[in-house]
C-alpha cells in the first residue's frame, strides 16, 4: 500500500448487516506509518475489550467511519479494559 493519504487499519469489520462484532484480547505494535486501529462499521452491537495498543496511531477505535450507517447500531457498543499507550499517538 502506498501513496498520499493512504493508511492501514489493524482490523476493519465492515458489511451491510453485521449482527455483532467482538474484538477481544489482541496486542498491536506499530512503528512508523499510520493506522486507524480497530473499526466496527455497520454493526448492530460491538465489544472491543482486553486489547493493548502501542505505537503510531491516529485513532485507536472507531464505531462508524465515513460512508457507513451509524443508525445500524441498535445495541450496546462497549469499549472497556483496553490499554492505550499515548506516548506516540499522532491524532486528535
Amino acid at each position: 500500500m502506498g501513496g498520499a493519504g493512504v493508511h492501514g487499519d489493524y482490523l476493519q469489520v465492515y458489511g451491510p448487516d453485521i449482527n455483532a462484532t467482538r474484538i477481544l484480547y489482541n496486542t498491536t505494535v506499530q512503528n512508523g506509518g499510520i493506522t486507524q486501529g480497530f473499526f466496527a462499521d455497520n454493526t448492530k452491537s460491538a465489544e472491543i475489550a482486553g486489547n493493548t495498543f502501542t505505537g503510531d496511531f491516529n485513532f485507536f477505535v472507531s464505531g462508524s467511519g465515513p460512508n457507513t450507517n451509524p443508525a445500524a447500531l441498535t445495541g450496546a457498543f462497549n469499549v472497556h479494559d483496553n490499554y492505550f499507550d499515548p506516548t506516540q499517538h499522532i491524532g486528535p
